[in-house]
C-alpha cells in the first residue's frame, strides 16, 4: 500500500512567526508551492504563504461575512454554506503528488473544520505546527502595520491561538515559540524532527 501523503499546516496568528516557521520547513524540503505571495515592505524574506490557498481563504471568510480580524468571529459562521470541492481542487492543483508539504496562511485557524474534511476526503494526514510569540509583541505589531487598538490585536491573538490549540489536540502537533526560533534555531529543528518523525 502507497504511503499516506502528509501536511503540516501552520496554525498561527497574524505577525507571530508564522511565516518564518514556514520558512525553515521549506529549507526541511516541505513543499510549499510555486504561487507564493510576493514579498512587500512588511517581510522583505517573504511569506512563505500559497497565494492560490490565500485567495480561497479570504473568499471564504467573505462568504460567511468575516474577515482575519473579525473580533466577533463564532466558528458556527462555518456552519453556512462554503465549497470544499474548490479547496479540494486546489490542494490537488497546487500540491499534486508531493508526499509531504506544508500550507501556512494565518486565517487557517478560523477555517480549519473545511481543511479537516479536505484532507479526509483526499487521504491525507494532518500535523500541526502552532507558532506562538508574546500577545503584547503582537498586538503593538498589528497596532503599527493595521492601525488595531492594542485591545483588538489581543482579542485576535486570543481567540486565533485557542482556536489551533483545540483543533490540533487530536492531531500530531508542536507549539513552538517564535522566541525560541530566533535564539535558538537548532532546537526548533529538533523539536519539529522528533515530534513529526522527520
Amino acid at each position: 500500500m502507497a504511503n499516506r501523503r502528509t501536511c503540516v499546516l501552520v496554525l498561527g496568528m497574524h505577525r507571530s512567526g508564522t511565516s518564518a516557521f514556514t520558512g525553515l520547513l521549506e529549507l526541511l524540503n516541505f513543499y510549499i508551492g510555486e504561487h507564493l505571495l510576493a514579498t512587500t515592505t512588511e517581510n522583505e524574506k517573504g511569506y512563505f504563504e500559497n497565494k492560490i490557498i490565500y485567495d480561497f481563504n479570504e473568499k471564504a471568510l467573505h462568504n460567511i461575512d468575516s474577515s482575519w480580524h473579525d473580533i466577533f468571529y463564532n466558528k458556527n459562521k462555518l456552519d453556512m454554506e462554503i465549497d470544499s470541492s474548490e479547496l479540494k481542487r486546489i490542494i490537488q492543483n497546487e500540491f499534486k503528488n508531493e508526499p509531504i508539504f506544508a500550507i501556512k496562511d494565518p486565517r487557517i485557524p478560523y477555517l480549519f473544520p473545511i481543511y479537516e474534511q479536505v484532507f479526509q476526503e483526499l487521504d491525507i494526514d494532518i500535523k500541526i505546527l502552532l507558532p506562538y510569540r508574546n500577545p503584547l509583541e503582537v498586538a503593538q505589531s498589528l497596532q503599527k502595520r493595521n492601525n488595531f487598538s492594542l485591545e483588538k490585536g489581543m482579542l485576535l491573538w486570543a481567540y486565533n491561538i485557542l482556536l489551533a490549540e483545540e483543533y490540533s489536540r487530536k492531531y500530531d502537533h508542536v507549539i513552538l515559540s517564535f522566541d525560541d526560533l530566533i535564539t535558538s534555531p537548532k532546537k526548533s529543528v529538533e523539536l519539529l524532527s522528533d515530534n513529526f518523525h522527520i
